[in-house]
This record gives structure tokens, sequence and C-alpha cells, in this order.
């Protein structure tokens, strides 16, 4: 059986220590880019704790505007997170290949929203100036005071993979890399113009960009492409979040060992998403972490396909594997994803709670 619920005390002091290298706060803190289970997981805790109206008041029904953001903050409150997400209304126009999905869209290798330069001169790209800034207006007024907002968004190579497509940046580069610099450059100054207005806003305490730099055996382009075309901007993108005295989180699935060390040279002070078959978070604790953050690394096959018992166990195998020190962060290998069982997640969240303290 699931434990009791457990009130989680939020202070956005305890995941600054840890992205900051600054030594163990006084447990360790639960760390995701984003949720999609909010509303069953706040439902199984009413089940579990009738308290937990009175601690935590969710409204449902209306998934727009404050209503929503409401029972956001009632999900990351619950569930002992020091922090709130925010995903900027700042996006990049693609194309699907298909037109009826409205839960989930996905892009194949090549769908494109620019192939020629006429393409590039038309796109209607971002504008950091028109972003809606509700949602921090909602946070400031539904978060404890002791949380912060965390930012999500995207960066100028992920930005360059969804107006491309695989198969059309890989053919730019060959065929005009002047073309592909060009949408890079573009992508990169509108993305530095987001988070400076993000970071620039009193509640956000830290900002995360993503990118998903690599395939399971290598990054999608050459590291010295990457390094020629799309570090320098990492390296403008955290100086502006550092400027306002906020840390820079990376978010990159697949392999990135080949550059790793370009990561922590642009500045980053952590870096998520990891996974089991390519390198298991314990393994890049012990690498890299007296020099960079690493947060998660539940790898997301073990949390959708353990029983609630053998995640437990999981959870203290991390435990005596990452915890030592600070540094490491309880999570997720990626995001809490909609096929990932409630009392699993749930399991993570209780036993990360009993065992987490320093």
């Amino acid at each position: 059986m699931p434990n009791q619920f457990i009130p989680s005390k939020p202070d956005f002091n305890r995941l600054l220590k840890t992205v900051t290298l600054d030594g163990a706060p006084d447990r360790v803190p639960f760390f995701e880019i984003f949720g999609q289970i909010e509303d069953p997981v706040l439902d199984a805790l009413k089940q579990r704790d009738p308290s937990f109206e009175r601690l935590c008041p969710a409204e449902s029904g209306d998934t727009t505007g404050a209503a929503a953001f409401k029972r956001h903050v009632s999900y990351m409150y619950a569930t002992g997170y020091d922090y709130c997400t925010v995903i900027p209304d700042f996006e990049f126009t693609k194309s699907l290949s298909r037109s009826d999905i409205t839960d989930r869209d996905f892009l194949t290798s090549h769908d494109a929203m620019i192939r020629t330069r006429d393409d590039f001169d038309n796109y209607p790209w971002p504008d950091a100036a028109r972003m809606d800034l509700s949602p921090f207006a909602y946070a400031e007024q539904f978060m404890p005071v002791s949380m912060k907002v965390s930012v999500y968004s995207r960066g100028p190579h992920l930005a360059a993979l969804y107006l491309l497509g695989y198969e059309g940046l890989s053919y730019m580069l060959a065929d005009d890399e002047k073309l592909f610099s060009d949408v890079i450059n573009t992508a990169g100054e509108r993305v530095l113009e987001c988070y400076k207005k993000c970071a620039a806003i009193d509640i956000v305490g830290a900002l995360g960009i993503g990118e998903d730099l690599a395939f399971y055996g290598a990054t999608y382009l050459p590291p010295d492409i990457l390094r020629k075309h799309v570090f320098p901007w990492y390296k403008k993108i955290v100086r502006a979040c550092h400027e306002y005295g906020k840390p820079a989180i990376f978010h990159s699935c697949g392999n990135n060992e080949a550059v790793m060390e370009d990561i922590i040279a642009c500045g980053f002070d952590a870096k998520h998403s990891f996974e089991d078959k390519i390198t298991p978070v314990w393994e890049e604790k012990r690498k890299w972490g007296g020099r960079i953050a690493v947060l998660g690394g539940f790898d997301m096959h073990k949390i959708s396909s353990l029983s609630p018992a053998e995640v437990k166990k999981h959870v203290a195998f991390l435990m005596d594997n990452c915890k030592a020190g600070g540094g490491w962060a309880l999570g997720t290998g990626n995001s809490v994803a909609d096929y990932i069982p409630v009392e699993n997640f749930l399991s993570m969240i209780d036993e990360g709670f009993l065992l987490g303290k320093y």
C-alpha cells in the first residue's frame, strides 16, 4: 500500500542549492520538466488523504487560464516540488505529418516549414515582446512564497529540427550552410530574447532549455557543427540567465557524451534527461557530478513497467548511488508522461520523502 500523504513544505532554496552545487540541502529535491498526469494524481491524493482538499484545494473542469494554473500549483505543492513550471507562450510554428492530432503531436523526418530562402524570409518568427505573461501572474497569485517558477522552453537546435525536419536540415547543411546558419541564428536571437524576458521576472527561480541533441548512439549533428552554430547561442542564453542570478538547466535526450564537455563549458548549472540503456544517471553523477548537477534519471521504462514495490526499491538504489554530497534531484529520466501508472509515480515520491533526508 502507498505511504500516507506527506505535506511537502516547499522551499525553492532546496532546489537552488542542488542545482548550483552548493552542498547538500535538507533533503533530495524532486525535479521534472513537466507532468502529464496531474489530474489522476490529484484524484489519487484526495482518496489517500481526506485533508488534501484543505491543504491544497484544486479546481477541476476548467483546463484554461487561472483555474488550470491553480490546479498545477496544487499538483506541484502536494507532490513535493519546490517550484511550478511555466512554459512560455513562445512557439515556433511547425508542420505535422497528421492534422488530426490533438493530445500529442510528432514530426516525421521530412516535415519542414523552411526549405528555401523564400520560406525563411516569409516564416512567422515568434516575438518575445508579444508573449502572454499571464501564467507568471497566476503563479504569483497561487504559489506559496517559498516556491518559485521554473521556466521550460525550446532552444535554437530543436527549433531548427522543427523548422527544417531532420532530412531537410541535413540536406541544407550540405547544400546551403549559409541558409542553415541564418535559421539557427534567427532562432537563437528569438530564443535569447525570450529567456531574457523570463529571467527578468522576479518569481522565476530557474530556467530550463530543451534541446534533444542526440539519438541513442550520437548527436543529430556532428559535434563540430554544434560547436560552430549552436553552442555559441547556449553561452549567450546561459549568460543572460546568470546576469539575473538565475541558474540555467539543460535538457537533452539521447547520447550527449561527445559534447558533455561543451555543455559544461557553456556554463549550464545542471543537466537533465538520462536513460539507463545510454548512460545511467548514477554513472553520470560519478563522472560529471563535481562540475554540473544531474537531475532525474529514474529510467522511463522502469517507472512505467515495474511494480510499485519495485519502484521503491529502485528509488533506494538511486539514493544510495546519487544522493551523496548533493547535486542530484530525484525524478524520471524524461518527464511524467501520461503512460506512467499513477501509483508508480506516487511510490517514487513517497520513497523520495522517506529516504531523501540528508
